[in-house]
């Protein structure tokens, strides 16, 4: 499916836009946050007596959030002479249902590209570490990094270096991790980066770890509740603007900012409700305003994740359309990956000829059996905007995978742009 002004077949096609999803998310999110939005993250407390407080923990779905980040508003009660919390007050209630679109894969959770999104984001919900093989037939090496709430059990089994070897792991409710099948003993490092699934329980650790730290006294209870009158002596961790994390999330394709503000989006709407669902309707809303019509195509969330999204070519050419001409966007089409220089598309192997290096600027959409690409080419100076879709992308016999060949395919089709008169 492909949507150009040098050639045009099945725009009307619905199709699987993987994270392609994110240019729509970008558009609502400009429109509607704007560039100067800013993700608030605050701790209130109120001292009842010389040395002992109530805190109040609001998060609002601060997709950078760190644990650092944390441990610092935290250590403010350490400062105000506070050594013991008499109660501890989480409000996470900006977003609300699914913690995860409808329609994702479910045994991608558990893997960090797919971390739940919640109104409590830390380190991206992300464990990351590393496997190496040691002597034949013995338990793999396991490094983590010491993350409070998180457990593993290592049973990856070093094979030899002609085995087909597959780690696999299972992850619990209590954020316990099962590690099993082999690593080949040729391999010198596996990199890890698993998600948490049970984000009440990684706060409530994380929390216990940095008031000990602090030699704050607490009892370990969190009443999780949405706080209606905060305490009015605060410290609060502001993040970067929308347009810094927008630049990050097109560039990498950062699925939990765009999940994050895809519910954002929702809360900060007249319903006040920051669902899946409600942020939606949000993005539907926007794009018409712009002539933009839903029609028979189907949102599930704001990242792409889901298998579920359906969307038509012809509505990303649109917005593409929408970015060059419209002057409010325009700043994000540099935040799209340049072909062979940065992003998505520093290593794609269909844009780095010497012809096309440094002429796309686009972003790509990838999952089993879906290749995407939508953005622009530079013609005689001047910016051309295209889409290009193919889903149920299956190998064959042949020896060249079918995304291969699809890159093969895409190459000389952005050629032929390059030539179109």
């Amino acid at each position: 499916m492909t949507r150009s002004d040098w050639s045009s077949h099945n725009d009307q096609y619905l199709a699987k836009p993987a994270s392609l999803m994110k240019l729509l998310t970008a558009t609502a999110a400009w429109e509607k946050l704007g560039p100067k939005f800013q993700f608030v993250t605050s701790l209130h407390y109120k001292k009842e007596g010389t040395h002992q407080a109530a805190v109040q923990l609001i998060f609002n779905g601060d997709p950078t959030l760190t644990i650092t980040d944390l441990a610092q508003l935290v250590h403010h009660l350490k400062q105000a002479g506070i050594n013991q919390i008499i109660r501890f007050d989480v409000d996470d209630s900006h977003y609300s249902g699914h913690q995860w679109g409808l329609g994702q894969v479910w045994n991608d959770h558990g893997i960090c590209f797919a971390a739940p999104v919640t109104a409590i984001i830390l380190d991206h919900n992300c464990v990351r570490g590393n496997l190496r093989p040691t002597q034949m037939g013995q338990p793999a090496r396991l490094f983590v990094s010491d993350y409070a709430g998180v457990s593993f059990t290592n049973q990856v089994i070093t094979r030899p270096s002609s085995s087909t070897c597959e780690p696999l792991h299972e992850v619990t409710s209590n954020n316990h991790f099962t590690l099993s099948g082999c690593i080949s003993a040729e391999k010198t490092e596996l990199p890890l980066a698993f998600s948490v699934v049970n984000v009440h329980a990684y706060l409530r650790a994380i929390l216990q770890k940095m008031t000990q730290l602090e030699g704050v006294q607490w009892d370990g209870e969190l009443h999780f509740m949405s706080v209606t009158s905060p305490y009015t002596k605060y410290v609060a961790h502001v993040s970067k603007p929308l347009a810094d994390l927008l630049h990050h999330m097109l560039k990498v394709s950062d699925n939990v900012i765009a999940d994050s503000l895809f519910k954002q989006l929702a809360w900060q709407s007249d319903k006040g409700v920051g669902t899946y669902r409600e942020g939606a309707k949000v993005v539907w809303q926007v794009l018409a305003i712009h002539h933009i019509a839903k029609r028979n195509q189907v949102m599930m969330d704001g990242s792409g994740l889901s298998r579920e999204d359906l969307i038509y070519p012809e509505t990303f050419y649109k917005v593409l359309q929408l970015w060059l001409h419209d002057p409010k966007f325009h700043s994000l089409i540099d935040d799209l990956p340049i072909s062979g220089v940065d992003g998505t598309l520093r290593y794609r192997h269909s844009v780095l000829t010497a012809q096309l290096k440094g002429e796309i600027h686009a972003k790509t959409g990838s999952m089993d059996g879906v290749s995407n690409l939508a953005g622009y080419i530079y013609r005689r100076g001047k910016l051309i905007p295209f889409v290009l879709m193919s889903n149920q992308v299956a190998d064959s016999d042949e020896s060249m995978s079918a995304i291969d060949r699809m890159k093969d395919y895409e190459q000389s089709w952005l050629l032929a742009g390059l030539k179109h008169q």
